[in-house]
């Protein structure tokens, strides 16, 4: 979704292309391949998570006491072991689950900027965005945008693509060249 998103957010504004090592104008990757508010939130949840399912499930080994409270001194059998559960933490996990889910859907109903095609991480739509003009040297250190550049060399044509230049949004019917 966040990819999605990003790329979407190229048809608003300029921004710098994010790279494993930045120069000039790029930007650098992220640590967690998500933004902090996203990740941090996530990891604990995770943690959390892990944790309380732990405590929800243990392995319960009951053995019978004597009458003066000490361990019988031979092996009786009359100990019980079992799975034991806790129901506390069973709600726990259910609150958090929960939590988790609610801010899945938050983050699930965050709506994308219209103009730049949906790429779902597709490498064809992306080299397709990529094809910059011939004249626009050096555009990937640069902050970019995606959108028609028309009149390219003084000719009529118009190409989408990502670039430096002054661009506009696509309209619907209107044809490109790559």
């Amino acid at each position: 979704m966040y990819i999605s998103r990003e790329w979407a957010q190229f048809s608003q504004t300029r921004k710098g292309l994010r790279v494993t090592k930045p120069s000039n104008k790029q930007r650098g990757t992220f640590w967690l391949s998500l933004p902090y508010r996203v990740s941090i939130p996530l990891m604990i949840i995770s943690v959390l998570m892990h944790y309380l399912v732990s405590q929800c499930l243990f392995i319960a080994d009951v053995v019978a006491l004597s009458a003066s409270g000490d361990p019988p001194s031979i092996d009786v059998d009359g100990g019980l072991l079992t799975l034991g559960y806790s129901p506390p933490a069973l709600l726990c996990v259910t609150v958090v689950a929960l939590v988790a889910f609610l801010f899945l859907i938050g983050l699930s109903d965050l709506r994308n900027p219209t103009g730049l095609p949906i790429m779902r991480s597709c490498s064809g739509v992306i080299a397709a965005a990529c094809h910059r003009p011939r004249f626009d040297v050096g555009a990937y250190q640069e902050k970019v945008k995606w959108g028609v550049v028309v009149a390219l060399e003084g000719t009529a044509e118009a190409q989408c693509c990502f670039t430096t230049y002054e661009v506009r949004i696509p309209v619907e019917g209107e044809e490109f060249f790559a």
